[in-house]
């Protein structure tokens, strides 16, 4: 009788169409930055694993891609196993645009944005848009456009 795999089998890398991805509104506000939570959820008939980091863009409704893409917040690399309907779950910091020199974040309103484009590690969409997640996205105030400002937090188990 052949085994079946435990808890401990590897599942492969999650990919953009085992995923579904959402943003949780309203977004916190706290030390002059808004924290948007981002829920992953596995809507495959299998297990998948998801890495940090993942790579977030805000982008315009053409998907025009709008200053460079969030920074990792942490050090360390966590590695989730995903079963089918399981979530994870990350924060994207958007630090005030006020507290930056205009000149080097030249803000952009949010009415250009209308998106969320998320790249998995490893997948082609870290190098273009064609394999990525979308959420629309409710940018409250402003965000920069150029300047590395946003950060995205390590995934943590579980829904928001």
């Amino acid at each position: 009788m052949p085994e079946t795999p435990g808890p401990s089998a590897s599942a492969a890398g999650c990919t953009v169409g085992q995923l579904g991805i959402s943003v949780v509104f309203p977004p916190g506000h706290a030390a002059g930055s808004t924290y948007y939570p981002i829920v992953f959820g596995n809507v495959s008939d299998a297990p998948c694993t998801l890495s940090d980091p993942v790579f977030a863009f805000v982008t315009a409704q053409d998907g025009r891609e709008i200053g460079p893409p969030a920074s990792a917040g942490g050090e360390t690399v966590t590695t989730l196993t995903l079963a089918p309907g399981d979530a994870a779950h990350t924060l994207l910091q958007m630090p005030d645009t006020d507290l930056f020199d205009p000149s080097t974040c030249r803000p952009v309103s949010a009415l250009t944005i209308r998106w969320l484009r998320v790249a998995l590690p490893g997948q082609p969409a870290a190098n273009g848009p064609l394999d990525a997640l979308y959420a629309p996205f409710l940018l409250e105030g402003e965000v920069c456009s150029a300047g590395g400002s946003m950060l995205i937090q390590p995934l943590s188990p579980g829904p928001w």
